[in-house]
């Protein structure tokens, strides 16, 4: 409920469907904040999406590589993932896709 019935902010208005982007508005204010430089609230927005990609892999479905397996042996040429998070296409899931979409890339 929060989330629904509070302001948006000007400089959330393009980002409200990108999570990665919403963090990173929020990381560059607390560092304008406390003094840091703009380029820190950057570094540690990278630095979360990275780890948080490398996390999708330690909780990937036990069946997800068995699926894809079977749907490239009925024939089907492309298989992607299309999600409404924030990782990137890594680890033994992302390896395996040929394309992944989160909400940043289509909005």
């Amino acid at each position: 409920a929060f989330e629904r019935d509070r302001p948006i902010l000007d400089m959330e208005k393009d980002v409200r469907h990108d999570i990665t982007a919403r963090r990173r508005v929020v990381y560059r204010q607390l560092a304008e904040k406390y003094g840091e430089p703009v380029s820190n609230g950057d570094a540690l927005a990278a630095a979360y999406e990275d780890a948080r990609s490398e996390a999708t892999d330690a909780h990937l479905d036990g069946d997800a590589l068995a699926c894809v397996a079977s749907l490239r042996a009925m024939g089907v040429e492309t298989v992607g993932a299309l999600t409404n998070g924030n990782a990137h296409a890594c680890g033994r899931l992302g390896a395996v896709l040929d394309y992944w979409l989160t909400a940043g890339d289509v909005g």
